[in-house]
């Protein structure tokens, strides 16, 4: 693993602005020096810097590819790069070396790859594959980032990313794409169809609403139903939408009354109710019929039972939701009935199979057993990962989820930094300990900014700094700011010098 620290340089007057970048391994040994206003990365061999407003090339070895004489670059996923010179753009791999012969004129990237235009034709490059398909069109738009128009006078051809292209020629307009199925107009009439250009529904219909990739609604003759992607139907509907909230759960409305359907098109909850509170995770939902509450199990055919109508704001986690009864609070199963007794001042819904609970004006934990984990004898308490943060008296300490005592009440704040790692503040100087409560970095920074592996970014006075877990400065405290380069694995360092 590298570091990538560089160096800011400021001027006054008419002095010239420069900029530094060192390249150091992680025993603070420097290994490359660049000057440049500014650093970008492209590929993981490749980095750009800028000089002068220009850009050019260097590899992490320190080889220059080209001088600083690009207008744009840009990384196309990590495997190519686009450089762009008076208006032209040039095709290069991600060691440099330029895979189209020609200059492109246009381009634009999608999630499967990426198109560009060369000697007037359009052309497509896959990511996945690197197999470049070849186009006659003379207009290209991109619709999304998984969809894009091609166009060769009035009709219009569609390119999905997942799969291909649509080889069927369609009216424009009304076209729905999910990146694996589109719906195609033609002579008034849609058509569903694959990427291979392959009609899936055996029948043309007046519209086709695309719910997914498996589920979709049609209508013909003022009629609607929901069919599956054989063309077979699940139901008659007057119309259906999509949960708010899920990706596969969708609505349906017959004769004013509202059911429930999945991305498979299997009917969860009969079209028997007025309104409906979801709960996808709980696999259940209640359901309003004129002053009757019902909890509905998904795909059940028992009766469902009814429940008070105080019931119906419940949110249900791990398979109870809070309840208030007179001027206490619980918690009920699926079937209604209190699994914790309503003698809490307050409760927060389960996670994790823990709560947190309010008793006295005092907050602690319990289990789903209303077994007490925290004694709620804290100010605040708050569940991050597995640690239980408590505040009492204006100080600090922490807990496991099990309960176990990690850090004393004896810190001036805690901040969990990841599942892993948590940083602690006193007396006004930051450090880190691990998930045991064991010291990582001593209480002696202004700030612990962020963990990286072995080491941390640190702040000592107003600059920062890469600190090795368990002791020692990888680099020299002397930086305005650090941050993260994700494809080169590398950490980016800020100095302002003259």
């Amino acid at each position: 693993m590298f570091f990538i620290l560089f160096v800011f340089g400021i001027s006054k007057g008419h002095a010239q602005v420069a900029t530094w970048h060192t390249l150091v391994d992680t025993n603070g040994k420097k290994q490359m020096h660049i000057v440049a206003d500014g650093l970008k990365e492209l590929t993981p061999e490749i980095l750009a810097f800028r000089f002068g407003g220009k850009w050019g090339l260097v590899t992490m070895k320190q080889v220059y590819l080209s001088a600083h004489v690009y207008d744009t670059v840009e990384s196309l996923q990590g495997k190519y790069i686009m450089i762009g010179h008076h208006g032209a753009f040039f095709l290069l791999n991600k060691s440099g070396q330029q895979v189209e012969p020609g200059t492109i004129s246009k381009y634009f990237s999608i999630k499967s790859g990426f198109f560009y235009r060369t000697a007037g034709e359009w052309f497509f490059k896959s990511y996945s594959t690197d197999a470049l398909t070849r186009f006659g069109y003379f207009q290209a738009r991109q619709i999304n980032d998984s969809l894009v128009e091609l166009k060769d006078g009035e009709q219009i051809n569609w390119w999905v990313s997942s799969k291909g292209l649509f080889l069927q020629r369609a009216q424009p307009g009304g076209t729905q794409c999910t990146g694996r199925v589109a719906t195609i107009r033609s002579n008034n009439l849609t058509y569903l169809m694959e990427a291979s250009g392959k009609y899936i529904l055996p029948t043309a219909y007046q519209s086709i609403e695309v719910k997914n990739d498996t589920v979709f609604e049609v209508s013909w003759e003022n009629a609607k139903k929901l069919v599956d992607i054989r063309g077979n139907t699940i139901l008659h509907l007057d119309s259906s939408k999509l949960v708010p909230g899920t990706i596969d759960l969708f609505y349906v409305f017959i004769n004013r009354k509202i059911g429930l359907v999945d991305g498979s098109g299997c009917l969860l909850v009969r079209a028997d109710y007025d309104s409906l509170n979801i709960f996808p995770k709980e696999q259940m939902c209640f359901g309003m019929v004129k002053n009757t509450l019902y909890l509905i199990e998904f795909k059940s055919l028992k009766k469902p039972q009814s429940l008070p109508l105080s019931y119906w704001s419940a949110s249900f986690n791990d398979g109870y939701a809070p309840i208030k009864k007179g001027t206490y609070f619980g918690f009920v199963d699926k079937l209604g009935m209190f699994r914790i007794a309503p003698r809490y001042d307050s409760v927060c819904d389960f996670k994790n199979g823990l709560a947190k609970v309010k008793m006295a004006g005092r907050w602690g934990i319990i289990n789903k057993r209303d077994a007490i984990v925290v004694q709620p004898i804290y100010e605040d308490i708050e569940i991050d990962f597995d640690f239980v943060l408590v505040r009492k008296d204006d100080l600090m300490g922490c807990f496991s989820v099990k309960g176990k005592l990690i850090l004393p009440i004896e810190y001036d704040s805690l901040f969990v930094v990841n599942q892993k790692h948590m940083a602690v503040k006193r007396n006004l100087k930051w450090g880190l300990v691990d998930a045991k409560g064991d010291q990582l970095l001593g209480i002696k920074y202004e700030a612990v900014k962020s963990v990286f592996g072995r080491f941390a970014i640190v702040k000592r006075e107003k600059n920062y700094g890469i600190a090795r877990l368990g002791g020692g400065l990888v680099s020299d405290v002397v930086f305005e700011n650090l941050y993260f380069l994700y494809l080169t694995s590398s950490i980016v360092g800020t100095k302002s010098f003259q």
